[in-house]
């Protein structure tokens, strides 16, 4: 069954289905291990049974020892729980041996249950991780050197993929040109440790990071006239300017570990943009690092009339300063402000044609038909021209693998579990059929039936809190050294798994109740002088 939901599940992601293969190996392990247990099982309780004298065994008073000192509970036990209360106290406190293996299993099931849960939620913490992506497909293409006229045709395919019903929602970037301004960075204190994290300056020779780090880039990117309307639109804005981002989202990196961050960008408002000429400082060398950046002329003009957005269009998320979305209008001023004559400038470029390069995210309800027709073209791109990347299948086969990692998880945890409640229900049973003379005697001497519930029920509730007291510590050291291996993954810290807990304190109170009830209820009718009198179980 496994077999067959893995393969339902994710078998796109392998080459072929896996299939049932039995190895002897592993059937006669688990025999071996099965006669052991059960020689083993068999054979101690042999050996303790044999070193009792027969007279001792034909009386079966070796059950219960007496010993010298007096058994004694605390006076708030009485007061609290009444007698019954008391008496269930003394029985577990004579009976330690029998009850041991009952606190063991459930000790195990709960260390099992809280360590395994909390795991889970820490796999489910990593997908998010990688769902954070604001698009569900994404297509680029550039043409090269060896396709000329190629771009038209790509134009055509674009189009058409566009007009399929899949498509719910397109954003379109064809250009971006990279300017540098002299204005003092205004970013939050959130962003700078993010792209501090993330973003190093590398091993920039010494000149062009001493530029850099004086005058931050500015990333004006050209959006098709649509996506550019739309984005106006999403951000309540009526008329055309550039459009500054002012939200960032990404993963951050910090001391081997890594955690989702998000924000705004700037502490302030930014209105305008002063843009800096470096075109005088270019010469011939291809080397950035050997540019004279003493002629850098900064403030002879500035992108105006700026508004900052917090809502960005597929396919942006992160950033690295200054990023600026304009339309084709736009676009030509800014550049044509700057550059009244067209040199060759480094970065920048005035007519966006010439890329002959588009990037489109995509918002689709379904993929079928858009990737039949991306993976034909990626297929016959001789030129490698095509980059397609289909996230919302890539984020299917990683939701099917969690849910089938969860499914060999929580069957593993119900297995255990399910071991360590016949445990518990075959000890109880078992310690109760043995102790009916005890409760005959019990009953004979006043316990009405109703004391009897009670004595049962305080005996399953100092049963539970004893088994939880070990339990719930050894599990949060368990969650903690999980928290600790997996913190260079997910950047996790440790949190208490509060949730499992509570469902582990009610589900052992209740297995433990509802096993002795049943215990019980085959005796408390028994006939009081019978039960005195029987000798043998």
């Amino acid at each position: 069954m496994v077999l067959y939901l893995i393969n339902h599940l994710i078998g796109d992601i392998f080459t072929t289905n896996l299939t049932l293969s039995v190895y002897p190996i592993f059937l006669l392990l688990p025999i071996i291990f099965m006669i052991l247990t059960v020689l083993i099982s068999a054979y101690l309780p042999a050996l303790r049974a044999s070193r009792v004298s027969p007279i001792v065994a034909i009386r079966g008073n070796d059950d219960i020892k007496v010993n010298k000192k007096k058994i004694k509970t605390r006076k708030w036990v009485r007061k609290l729980f009444h007698m019954e209360g008391e008496i269930a106290l003394k029985n577990i406190k004579r009976n330690k041996r029998k009850y041991r293996i009952t606190i063991i299993s459930l000790v195990v099931s709960i260390v099992l249950f809280i360590s395994f849960s909390s795991l889970l939620d820490k796999i489910i913490n990593i997908d998010s991780f990688v769902t954070g992506m604001n698009y569900d497909i994404s297509i680029s293409y550039s043409e090269s050197e060896n396709n000329k006229g190629g771009y038209e045709k790509a134009v055509g395919e674009l189009e058409n993929i566009l007009k399929l019903e899949e498509v719910k929602e397109a954003s379109i970037y064809y250009y971006g040109n990279l300017y540098y301004t002299d204005r003092s960075e205004n970013y939050t204190k959130e962003f700078l440790d993010y792209r501090t994290s993330e973003y190093t300056m590398g091993e920039e020779e010494e000149n062009f990071s001493q530029f850099l780090q004086k005058h931050p880039s500015v990333n004006v990117t050209l959006l098709e006239e649509e996506t550019y309307q739309n984005l106006k639109r999403a951000n309540h804005i009526k008329e055309d300017a550039p459009l500054l981002q002012n939200y960032f989202e990404g993963i951050k990196y910090e001391k081997g570990s890594r955690s989702k961050v998000s924000g705004k960008i700037f502490k302030d408002k930014v209105s305008s943009i002063p843009l800096c000429d470096v075109s005088a400082s270019i010469n011939d060398s291809d080397n950035a690092n050997d540019y004279d950046y003493s002629k850098v002329i900064c403030g002879k003009t500035k992108i105006d009339n700026i508004q900052m957005i917090e809502k960005l269009p597929l396919g942006t998320s992160d950033a690295t300063g200054y990023v600026v979305y304009v339309n084709q209008k736009l676009y030509d001023e800014i550049y044509n402000s700057l550059y009244p004559t067209q040199k060759g400038m480094w970065g920048v470029n005035k007519n966006f044609k010439t890329s002959d390069y588009f990037h489109v995210y995509l918002k689709v309800n379904g993929y079928d038909s858009i990737d039949e027709v991306m993976t034909n073209l990626v297929d016959n791109d001789i030129n490698h021209e095509y980059y397609y990347e289909n996230v919302l299948k890539e984020m299917k086969q990683t939701m099917n693998l969690v849910l089938v990692v969860k499914i060999l998880f929580y069957g593993f945890i119900a297995l255990v579990t399910l071991i360590g409640v016949t445990s518990v229900f075959n000890t109880l049973n078992t310690s109760i059929s043995l102790r009916k003379k005890e409760f005959a005697m019990l009953r004979s001497m006043g316990l009405t039936p109703g004391g009897f519930n009670r004595m049962i029920i305080f005996e399953s509730i100092f049963f539970g809190i004893k088994s939880l007291v070990i339990g719930i510590p050894l599990s949060l050291g368990v969650v903690y050294l999980i928290t600790n291996a997996m913190s260079s993954v997910a950047g996790e810290t440790f949190v208490i798994p509060v949730v499992p807990i509570l469902i582990t304190i009610f589900a052992v109170f209740i297995i433990v109740l509802l096993t002795m009830l049943y215990a019980t209820s085959k005796i408390r009718h028994d006939n009081i002088l019978e039960a005195i009198r029987e000798e043998n179980i």
